[in-house]
């Protein structure tokens, strides 16, 4: 799948709030239906794929997460092993019940985000402790392998004029500012550092306008338009630099660390694992930064990105 031939532009089509994507965001087909998807059916009758020796690797709705998903398939098929690529699946609640209920065995995950889907009031923590509370906290159906330097951050996300207007360097910085609005998926509105978060933790008062995109382009477009004053845009998102947004800072860390993270079933074994957690030594935060441009300036599609880097690390 060339992603911005499909998603990128089917989004330019409409407005802010015009469509809220479903659980295939680049398809309209079920990717967990009985013979369609990337790979054919991703179970049959609910088992998993990796029953019959085939290992589901699935992605979010959200380029920069199909581009790790795609690393992950490509080592896993040098190391021998068959892969079914069940991509642009939706949000995490979509595809956590799949993981959990076995018709996905890998998926590529954020540390924080991840533990407060099971636990909504974890407290802010190091990379480390977050990983050692997801073993505690996952069904034992589940399982995280090792955590990349790379992070991908949900953030509170300004343009420069705004932010010297107001004199903005923080998230707490914005209490007191009447009528902000923040665009962001749907699901923000209930997350842990969404609305209610920023008010109890900054005093800040936010109201979100959804943009089913996932931090695409339709979120940008809508903090350079001035239709918000906020967008919650990932941190490896290269538009950051290109319109020279500033991220808030959040020295409260309203938002937990993003480190990337593969969340695989229980059933995956040894050779698999290596495989995934060879990619996740590699991978670092400007990798990641650099990754997502050549999705976003170079329309390169997520097979051919992950190959080139696989090359370069020696990994392919």
């Amino acid at each position: 799948m060339t992603i911005h031939s499909t998603r990128r532009h089917l989004l330019g089509a409409f407005g802010i709030g015009g469509v809220a994507l479903g659980a295939a965001a680049c398809s309209s087909e079920d990717p967990f239906a009985e013979g369609e998807g990337d790979g054919g059916s991703a179970s049959d009758g609910g088992g998993s794929a990796a029953d019959s020796g085939t290992i589901v690797v699935g992605s979010q709705a959200y380029y920069s997460n199909e581009i790790i998903a795609e690393l992950f398939a490509q080592v896993l098929e040098k190391a021998g092993l068959a892969v079914d690529r069940q991509y642009q699946i939706g949000q995490r609640e979509v595809y956590m019940p799949e993981l959990e209920g076995g018709s996905l065995d890998v998926m590529p995950e954020y540390l924080g985000n991840l533990l407060q889907n099971y636990e909504a009031d974890a407290e802010s923590a190091s990379p480390e402790e977050i990983h050692s509370a997801l073993s505690d906290s996952l069904p034992e159906e589940l399982r995280v392998l090792d955590f990349a330097e790379a992070t991908d951050q949900d953030s509170y996300t300004t343009t420069s004029d705004f932010a010297s207007e107001n004199s903005l360097t923080t998230i707490a910085d914005l209490a007191g500012i009447d009528d902000l609005k923040i665009a962001a998926n749907s699901e923000f509105e209930v997350r842990p550092y969404g609305p209610e978060g920023a008010k109890k933790v900054y005093g800040v008062d936010i109201s979100v306008v959804p943009v089913e995109d996932g931090g695409g382009s339709l979120t940008v477009q809508a903090l350079t338009d001035g239709d918000v004053q906020l967008a919650d845009l990932y941190t490896s998102d290269p538009a950051i630099a290109e319109n020279d947004f500033v991220v808030l800072e959040d020295p409260e860390s309203l938002i937990l660390p993003q480190n990337v993270v593969p969340v695989v079933s229980a059933k995956l074994d040894d050779e698999a694992e290596k495989a995934l957690n060879g990619v996740i030594a590699e991978l670092s935060a400007d990798d990641l930064v650099e990754l997502n441009r050549r999705s976003v300036e170079d329309q390169a599609s997520s097979a051919d990105i992950a190959k080139g880097w696989l090359e370069e690390k020696g990994l392919a």
